[in-house]
């Protein structure tokens, strides 16, 4: 079995769609107009990013419960997280500096879609 799709609520998805791809580089897959639903892909992951709305109480409630404890809605990896705020200091608001937990390096910035993300990079062990 294999991972296909991950869902994220998003408050706007045509906002979302823009973000997540003019400003992180990935591409969109799939619009399902029915739903208001799209999935956006990286070039280097199978899996799917479905940017939802949060147009329902519970949806809404979760996301929102979800950024105010600081607990982020999705992790993304990266293979140098130093190397990633370099790139995107201009581009996104990082919420807090880099920092060591175990065998990884965190950091979280805001997607401005109302999500708090985590970016980490897995330590090398000599």
């Amino acid at each position: 079995m294999k991972l296909g799709v991950v869902g994220l609520f998003v408050n706007d998805v045509e906002y979302a769609k823009n973000f997540y791809c003019k400003t992180l580089g990935f591409e969109v897959k799939t619009f399902i107009e029915k739903f208001n639903f799209v999935t956006v892909v990286s070039e280097d992951c199978e899996v799917e990013l479905l940017l939802e709305p949060n147009d329902n109480p519970i949806a809404k409630d979760y996301q929102e419960k979800l950024y105010a404890a600081k607990i982020p809605a999705i992790s993304f990896i990266v293979d140098n997280i130093y190397e990633f705020q370099n790139n995107f200091e201009d581009k996104l608001d990082f919420l807090m500096e880099p920092f060591e937990v175990e065998d990884s390096i965190i950091t979280c910035f805001d997607d401005t879609c109302g999500n708090y993300i985590q970016i980490y990079e897995r330590k090398a062990f000599d």
